[in-house]
Order: C-alpha cells, then sequence, then structure tokens
C-alpha cells in the first residue's frame, strides 16, 4: 500500500512538506506543490480525506452547489445539465485539482440541514443557481463558512461572487439585429419555472431583452420553452402562428435555438434571408447548425475558473483583490443573422 512515506520518497520532500502540500495550512511553493501531486499520481496514493481532517482540520474538498435545471419529474427527458452548465463543472473541478482539492458535486441543497452537513464535509462551498433572494446564502454568512456565488442576488453586501452580466449579453443581441435593419425580433427564454423562482440569470436575461426593446423603440415579444430541440422546433411554430410578420430570434435557450432553427425551413423560410437567428452558448456547441449560429459567447467556464480560484484564496487567507466581478459576453459572427427581409 502507498503511502505518504512513499509520496515523499518520489517528490524528493519531506513527509511535513507533503502534509502541508495536502493540507494547505503552510506555504509550499507552486513548483514543490506540483512535485508532490505530481509524485501522488504516479504512485496512485489516496489520503484518507477524514483521517486528514481530524488532523488538519480540512478535508481538501470543495463543494459544489450545482442544482439540475432540466425538468425534475422528467418532462421531455430533459433532466441533466446542459452544454454551458457541464462546462462551468468541469471548469471548476479543473481549478480544484490543479490545487490540490477534490470537487464534489451536489444537485440538493436547499434546507439547513443539507447545508449544515455539507460544510462539515467540505472546506468551502461554489454556490450556483443563485435567486435573487437566496436563503443558502443567508446561512453561509450566519455561519461565516467561506463561499463564493456563480450569479448574485439582489443585496450585495458581504457576499463575494462572480456572474456573467445577462443584460448587457441581451442587449447586444438586440443591438446586433437593429443594426440589421431588424424591428420584429422575438426572444426565445428558458422555461417559465426559472424566472418564476427568481433564478437571478433567468430574471436579468429577461430585463435586458425588455430593457433593450424600450432603448430601441420595438414591441416585445417573449416566448419560453424547455431546453430541448423538440420544444424548441415546436415553439418557433407556435411563435410564427401568432407573429408571422417576425424576422429575427434572439435566444437564451440555446438547445431550444437549435430546434427553432429546424423548424423555419419547414415554414419556407430560409436562414438567414428570410428570417435571422442569434444565441448565446458555448463555441462547442455552434457547430450542432450548418451554417453556425451567430451567438453572444458562453462566459460560464470564465466565471466558473474565477471563482474556484477565489474560493480557493478565501480558503487559503489569502488577499482577494476583486470580490465582485461582472463578466462581459461578445459577440461571435457567425452564418444565422442577416439584413432584414423586409428592409432590402
Amino acid at each position: 500500500m502507498t503511502t505518504i512515506k512513499h509520496v515523499a520518497k518520489r517528490a524528493g520532500v519531506s513527509v511535513s512538506t507533503v502534509s502541508h502540500a495536502l493540507s494547505g495550512k503552510r506555504h509550499v511553493s507552486d513548483e514543490t506543490r506540483a512535485r508532490v501531486f505530481q509524485a501522488i499520481a504516479e504512485l496512485g496514493y489516496q489520503p484518507n480525506t477524514y483521517a486528514q481532517a481530524m488532523v488538519t482540520g480540512r478535508t481538501n474538498i470543495l463543494g459544489m452547489l450545482f442544482p439540475l435545471e432540466g425538468a425534475e419529474n422528467g418532462e421531455n427527458g430533459a433532466i441533466g445539465f446542459n452544454t454551458i452548465q457541464l462546462e462551468m463543472i468541469m471548469e471548476a473541478n479543473a481549478v480544484a485539482q490543479a490545487k490540490g482539492y477534490a470537487l464534489q458535486l451536489y444537485t440538493r441543497a436547499e434546507d439547513e440541514a443539507a447545508l449544515r452537513s455539507l460544510c462539515h464535509i467540505c472546506d468551502g462551498l461554489l454556490v450556483s443557481a443563485v435567486r435573487l433572494q437566496d436563503s443558502r446564502i443567508d446561512y453561509l454568512l450566519r455561519e461565516n463558512y467561506p463561499f463564493v456565488m456563480l450569479g448574485r442576488p439582489a443585496q450585495l453586501n458581504n457576499v463575494t461572487w462572480v456572474d456573467t452580466d445577462f443584460e448587457d449579453m441581451v442587449h447586444k443581441q438586440i443591438k446586433h439585429l437593429v443594426e440589421l435593419n431588424h424591428r420584429n425580433i422575438v426572444f426565445l427564454d428558458r422555461p417559465e419555472r426559472l424566472f418564476q423562482e427568481q433564478l437571478g440569470y433567468s430574471v436579468r436575461a429577461r430585463q435586458g431583452y425588455l430593457h433593450a426593446c424600450a432603448f430601441f423603440g420595438l414591441e416585445p415579444f417573449i416566448y419560453t420553452c424547455e431546453v430541448s430541440i423538440e420544444d424548441g422546433r415546436r415553439t418557433m411554430h407556435q411563435i410564427l402562428d401568432a407573429h408571422p410578420h417576425l424576422t429575427a430570434l434572439a435566444a437564451f435557450n440555446d438547445v431550444a435555438a437549435v430546434g427553432a432553427y429546424y423548424a423555419l425551413p419547414e415554414r419556407g423560410l430560409k436562414v438567414p434571408r428570410d428570417f435571422s437567428l442569434i444565441t448565446f452558448t458555448s463555441r462547442g456547441f455552434l457547430q450542432a447548425t450548418m451554417p453556425t449560429m451567430t451567438t453572444m459567447v458562453n462566459t460560464g467556464s470564465v466565471v466558473s475558473h474565477t471563482a474556484a480560484e477565489m474560493l480557493v484564496q478565501l480558503l487559503h487567507d489569502e488577499i482577494v483583490d476583486r470580490k465582485e466581478i461582472l463578466v462581459q459576453s461578445q459577440l461571435i459572427p457567425g452564418g444565422t443573422t442577416a439584413v432584414a427581409r423586409n428592409s432590402r
């Protein structure tokens, strides 16, 4: 059985240095830490987490609260994570591993009893799916427990967070379409229940659309559907049945936007000659259509990476330069937007 002594010998350091690298309680240079974790990887060493916690007061585990966005009861087979969420989880895990932590994912932890249990297991928490009024934050602040939010509540006092500027992102979507002379633009949103639950990203994205419509003098049209291609296809037909004069769609629901793209030829409309689409998604999902979608790039991986690094800094009692970070999204040109057909 591989022991900590074997790791120390392979890394060329003392046993105490290995312990410091694992616990994070004392400073270890980046070079030495890298040698220790390289030795751990080569030897397949598995530290006894609970024994280590008894000695150090730490488990070297970061918790990530990441509720499933999909339908909880399995409507349309929607249970699971979408591509944006998966990228966020993977990025947080990469940071955790690089810093000598394990990342544990929790999809359900809403009440105080569940949170209390996680606080005993994890050294710190990454909290996602943040609501404008979020009782989890109240509890963690009362307990003086280290956490960083991937998102932000309505009140920002005494909290550390990283978030995408969703209002600005949607404004840029509408601005791009308006510059192409589109005046009749529908917004394809994520499921209505997310807005009703006051999830910050859902509320702010919709506010961004409404504010953009007011700014550019447009009539707002909002449709919601599940995060699925088939629902997007079905909803696009409903949109055109009710509003045949529309010429463009701005999507916050990237998976459904693909379904909308597939529905347009079924109505005799060619993209982008007759109808334009712009979405918000990850670079890896752009190949879901041909031509590739015009999109605002998903910044979720940046948010997750930054939040994970901030949490580790808090755990090591390091100075966090900025405790409130708002990440801007940028336009990626694609082949699904063009000048409005009624202005040529």
